[in-house]
C-alpha cells in the first residue's frame, strides 16, 4: 500500500476511479476527500489465532507511517496474561509502518495472550493520533488476543 495518497477513494486500489476523482477535484467540482486516520491494516498473529508458537513475535502493520518524532515504547504496545505483563521490546520498521513486539522471554504455553496498542499517544506522519480501535476517530485502544500452543506431551 505504498500508494496511500493516490488511492483517493480509499478502496485499496489506485485505478481510473481515483483519476476521475482527482480530475473532478482539480476542476473544482468536488472537494478532495479528507485523509483517513492511520489505522491497523493487519496483525500477525491474527486476532483470536490459536496454536501460536511461544517464541513468536507480534507484528502490527499500519496504513500510513508514524511521525518521525514518534517513539514506540512498551507502555504503548505490550502483551499481558492476566495481571502479568510479558517482558518485551518494541521495534519500528524503517518505513515507520510496521511495529514488532519482540518477547524477551518465551510466552507461556496454553495461554491466552492479550496484546494492547494505545493509539492515543502514537502520532502519524500528519501529527494525528492513530485510530487503533478502528472506529474512524483518532486514538483508542487496539486489543489483539491469541492462544499459544500447548506444551504438554501427549500420553
Amino acid at each position: 500500500m505504498r500508494h496511500f495518497f493516490a488511492d483517493l477513494n480509499q478502496d485499496g486500489f489506485v485505478n481510473e476511479a481515483d483519476v476521475t476523482l482527482l480530475n473532478s477535484a482539480i476542476l473544482g467540482e468536488i472537494p478532495l476527500p479528507d485523509l483517513p486516520f492511520t489505522h491497523i491494516l493487519s496483525t500477525s498473529p491474527a486476532d483470536h489465532a490459536t496454536q501460536v508458537a511461544v517464541t513468536r513475535e507480534t507484528i502490527i502493520r499500519l496504513s500510513a507511517p508514524l511521525s518521525a518524532a514518534t517513539v514506540v515504547t512498551v507502555q504503548q504496545l505490550h502483551a499481558d496474561f492476566g495481571a502479568r505483563r510479558f517482558l518485551s521490546r518494541v521495534e519500528l520498521s524503517t518505513d515507520r509502518r510496521t511495529l514488532t513486539l519482540f518477547y524477551l522471554e518465551n510466552l507461556l504455553g496454553s495461554t491466552r495472550v492479550r496484546v494492547t496498542l494505545e493509539g492515543d499517544t502514537l502520532l502519524d506522519f500528519a501529527g494525528r493520533a492513530v485510530d487503533a480501535d478502528g472506529d474512524g476517530q483518532p486514538g483508542g485502544k487496539a486489543i489483539l488476543e491469541f492462544e499459544t500452543l500447548g506444551l504438554t506431551p501427549n500420553q
